[in-house]
């Protein structure tokens, strides 16, 4: 890109010929609003492609960028000048840049077909297909089937990488830090992580809610939930509820960490999972 001052405002891009060819850029400095006009030079590389850029300046400005791991539009702040065109004001700006081509819900690409998927079969041609990721939007495959790099279902064997739940945590390569959410499915259950920013894989959830209804499906019961010692330093007398012997159990609780599956008492953990006691005479 060229970059070249301009000492106007905004409104007087409306007045220069090819304005669509133009981006108006604008900072402060010493509280003196200082305007830009950034030309665009035609770019065969997609620019929701482009890792986030914080430019050269010292600025502090709020934007947006697409991240393509993730597939999400994130939050980043922008120092004023340089960077790329992955750069956008609002994350509406950025959703209607970069999923213009994701069809609706139930919907397929290209032609976004009105009927929605097959049960049977997955045509989703969104621009970042991935053999395991099944997206909110576009269509999904039917169990036991994951979406392959060119938009087909096939079987899990097929598939270069396992699906989103079972990719282990990575933090990616970036130096920002957000806070996410990943599955651990020795845990079976979704926790907390700082991602870099760039990089990693799809294990990565913007909130805990999301990470449960896509890893977990609709909320279990408490009782369902495995045996969790937890992880601190104490041996605390608890209680869980065991499926395989279905009755309440003893066992030593650590003191931190593990699940809703622990009561006090034995008493509690019948109650609450409404476990059937032999009947006594009289």
């Amino acid at each position: 890109c060229h970059l070249q001052h301009l000492q106007t405002s905004p409104r007087s891009l409306l007045a220069i010929p090819d304005a669509l060819k133009w981006k108006c850029s604008v900072f402060h400095r010493n509280n003196v609003q200082v305007v830009f006009l950034l030309r665009r030079e035609p770019a065969e590389a997609n620019i929701c492609e482009a890792p986030y850029d914080e430019g050269r300046c010292r600025a502090a400005f709020p934007r947006f960028y697409f991240n393509s791991t993730v597939q999400e539009c994130l939050n980043f702040t922008y120092g004023g000048c340089g960077g790329n065109e992955n750069n956008f004001h609002t994350k509406k700006d950025c959703i209607d840049e970069c999923f213009k081509k994701i069809c609706p819900k139930n919907e397929v690409y290209h032609e976004c077909i009105p009927k929605g998927c097959e049960e049977d079969t997955c045509t989703n041609k969104n621009p970042y297909p991935r053999c395991y990721k099944m997206c909110s939007t576009g269509c999904f495959c039917r169990q036991g089937f994951y979406r392959h790099y060119n938009g087909t279902c096939v079987k899990f064997k097929q598939c270069p990488h396992g699906p989103i739940c079972r990719q282990s945590l990575d933090l990616g390569n970036g130096n920002r830090w957000l806070r996410r959410y990943y599955y651990n499915s020795k845990r079976d259950k979704c926790l907390q992580f700082w991602y870099s920013g760039e990089g990693g894989n799809l294990n990565n959830f913007g909130t805990r809610i999301e990470c449960n209804e896509f890893c977990q499906g609709p909320p279990r019961s408490i009782c369902d939930l495995p045996l969790d010692n937890g992880n601190g330093k104490y041996v605390l007398k608890r209680y869980y509820y065991d499926q395989k012997k279905k009755r309440c159990v003893q066992f030593w609780y650590k003191g931190n960490g593990g699940n809703q599956n622990n009561f006090g008492t034995k008493i509690e953990c019948n109650k609450e999972c409404k476990v059937s006691l032999p009947h006594k005479d009289c």
